[in-house]
């Protein structure tokens, strides 16, 4: 499908050369005129690509804002302020719903002021729209960059703890993609000295790049992947990670997805929190344990899974989101932060999904079926409820104090039945 984004990359290809997977998704997300998430079509919802837990029902994001107030409460020992900083809000409907349970704990939201980190124009004038009220009661304002310098001059004097929120984020930022091959130095020797030599070299990784098929007169041009000639820099850097070392033995792989954008929100997410003190709560769609590292880049339109390559800036392309290796990111960044996983369905259960939604379904019981629709569809393993995983994150208890339980609530709790 001819694009007016895959006629700029097709340019941008003929000029400078293939472009890495990396290149691509960022391209295709925030090119300034044609990226996914620079043009106004509806991108969320029944009538745009995919849905989200917030659209599918407000009670996550009530759950949600739950949780952030019991760690400001218990974890975080009531701060006289706190920031929330939301990456990558879309719509703002998952926001709006946390700050109007937010307004049912006064204390909480007296304490609390939420700061948004968006870089679709299109979003953030949906954001602005939706949070109106709260933008006017100064609750809430936009951050152009996640560092301590600007989000600490946007927030006056604060420099306390500070919690994070990343729904339906990390899954769209950039990875490279490197492939499988050996190194071979070519000598003059016997045939057999050779083949020696060549089983002795270790495994090496060149990279999968994004090229053009040129149409001809008749037909337009379209992408399709190459891989580099050579082992590219970021190919060598990124195999030789610490962390993807010991993953990259395994007999399956051809082929690998470095998810090098979540790795690094990851690990500035986890160096303010180190400084200053404070949560993290990363939901999003999980990648399976085995095999790792294993390549997922896809496209979505209109609730459909597609090829990256066909419509760019026409599709939303994301990847699965490896908790597992996040998970060792954190830990590897601040050892002294705690670090859990859950499904989606044990977080939601364990925040008292259930006893909300009755406690909802009494008050309006012309809808009732539909709400316990909805809430079914976040929790059943055969929809969102395993697919979806969570990651709680926390820096250790301010002062030497001691909260009322010793790992992040409810990562500690016993699993439901």
């Amino acid at each position: 499908m001819e694009t007016p984004l895959l006629r700029a990359l097709v340019r941008r290809i003929r000029t400078l050369g293939p472009l890495t997977v990396s290149e691509y998704m960022q391209t295709c997300a925030l090119h300034p005129q044609y990226g996914y998430y620079q043009t106004g079509k509806d991108k969320i919802g029944r009538k745009g690509d995919f849905v989200t837990a917030p659209e599918v029902s407000p009670i996550f994001g009530e759950l949600v804002a739950l949780w952030f107030m019991v760690q400001w409460r218990d974890w975080l020992q009531s701060p006289r302020q706190i920031r929330l900083i939301e990456l990558g809000p879309g719509t703002g409907t998952l926001m709006k719903n946390m700050l109007q349970t937010a307004r049912q704990f006064p204390e909480f939201y007296r304490a609390l002021h939420v700061q948004l980190l968006e870089a679709g124009r299109p979003f953030q004038a949906r954001q602005q729209s939706m949070l109106q009220a709260y933008v006017q009661e100064r609750k809430v304002s936009w951050l152009d960059a996640l560092d301590l310098d600007g989000f600490d001059a946007s927030a006056g004097s604060d420099s306390g703890p500070v919690m994070f929120l990343a729904h339906e984020f990390l899954d769209a930022l950039p990875v490279h993609h490197f492939v499988r091959c050996q190194r071979i130095q070519q000598q003059q020797q016997q045939q057999q000295q050779q083949q020696q030599q060549q089983q002795q070299q270790p495994v090496a990784w060149s990279e999968r790049l994004v090229d053009i098929v040129d149409g001809g007169e008749t037909n337009s041009p379209r992408l399709r992947f190459v891989q580099s000639r050579g082992i590219t820099p970021a190919a060598a850097l990124w195999t030789s990670h610490p962390l993807l070392r010991p993953m990259l033995e395994h007999e399956q792989l051809t082929a690998i997805e470095v998810p090098t954008g979540a790795m690094a929100v990851i690990e500035r997410i986890c160096r303010i929190m180190s400084q200053r003190g404070g949560v993290a709560l990363v939901v999003d769609y999980a990648k399976a344990a085995e095999p790792p590292l294993a390549c997922t880049l896809r496209a979505v339109r209109q609730h459909r899974f597609e090829d990256p390559l066909v419509a760019p800036g026409e599709a939303d392309i994301t990847v699965d989101v490896d908790f597992d290796l996040l998970a060792k990111v954190a830990q590897a960044t601040a050892p002294a932060l705690q670090v859990h996983v859950l499904s989606q369905r044990e977080f939601l259960l364990r925040m008292g999904l259930q006893v909300r939604l009755q406690v909802v379904a009494r008050k309006h019981q012309d809808a009732a079926s539909r709400l316990f629709a909805a809430c079914q569809r976040l929790i059943a393993p055969e929809a969102m409820g395993h697919v979806y995983q969570v990651m709680g994150i926390a820096s250790s208890i301010p002062n030497g104090n001691r909260a009322p339980y010793d790992v992040l609530f409810p990562f500690h709790a016993r699993p439901s039945t």
